[in-house]
């Protein structure tokens, strides 16, 4: 892919903090692109991207990784990936940004993890042999259940990790909804709160993105704090990905952590009816 920007998967990542210089009134890449952000600055992103840690420790909680093949799908910049492998016997991690994958795969090393192979790839064509995987992941990305479901072994479990219904960016989503002019449902702030008390329920259904399913999807809604250090630290990190009214919201509160609801949602894939 690439658009007049110049953007494309191979695009190559900037310097690190060179995201910190840019012209607050036409930045390149421009607020809220978060592919484009991504590809061309990985490190901004994995500084955001914290939530991601808090969802994958809930969800080796809820689902025992120990011994398993993993797939991460859409695994970005290694927040993910790293937590599934401290479980996993082995992640296999899928990211379409080549930048992207670059920084994954440096984080991994980092992380002194020996049991992690990343691959530039498509959600829709996975790298990967059918009924290989015991567990795929997807986390703050899309999702092609159906190819997702062609790698999965027969009850291996499909796994998408994100934001609850109403607050796509936390306690930020009403600053940006309106700086952005978006509509939409937000959650009452109250719901953001760490004292409000998590959900697990299961939505009785024999499929899911058009995938067959067993045992119906469950899910765990739960309340998060992602704390960026300083409250210049996380408004220079959302300033330059959400604008300046998100920043602002976070100076004038001197505020550096962000309250989420996530949502952690699984079920066990059909394969016998996937195969029919």
């Amino acid at each position: 892919m690439n658009d007049e920007s110049g953007f494309s998967y191979d695009t190559h990542a900037a310097a690190p903090d060179a995201w910190r210089t840019y012209d607050p009134a036409n930045p390149s890449p421009g607020y809220y692109q978060f592919d484009w952000i991504s590809a061309r600055h990985p490190d901004l992103y994995h500084k955001y991207a914290i939530t991601s840690v808090g969802l994958i420790e809930q969800f080796v909680r809820l689902v025992d990784l120990t011994d398993l093949e993993v797939l991460d799908v859409g695994a970005g910049t290694g927040h993910s990936t790293i937590g599934a492998a401290r479980k996993a016997r082995h992640v296999t991690a899928v990211d379409a940004y080549r930048a992207v994958v670059d920084f994954g795969r440096a984080a991994v090393r980092d992380a002194g993890l020996s049991n992690v192979t990343y691959h530039v790839g498509d959600r829709s064509r996975l790298p990967v042999p059918d009924d290989s995987i015991d567990v795929v992941i997807c986390v703050w990305a899309e999702l092609d259940f159906r190819e997702a479901a062609r790698v999965l072994k027969h009850g291996g479990i499909l796994a998408v990790l994100g934001p609850a219904p109403g607050n796509p960016k936390g306690e930020l989503t009403a600053t940006f909804a309106t700086a952005f002019s978006l509509s939409g449902d937000i959650a009452p702030i109250d719901q953001l709160e760490p004292t409000h008390p998590p959900e697990s329920t299961v939505i009785d259904r024999d499929e899911w993105g058009g995938v067959p399913i067993l045992d119906g999807i469950h899910r765990y809604e739960f309340s998060h704090v992602a704390d960026y250090g300083t409250v210049e630290n996380a408004a220079a990190i959302h300033g330059r990905i959400l604008g300046p009214a998100v920043a602002n919201y976070l100076i004038e509160r001197t505020q550096a952590t962000i309250r989420w609801r996530l949502l952690c949602e699984y079920a066990r894939v059909d394969k016998k009816r996937v195969s029919e």
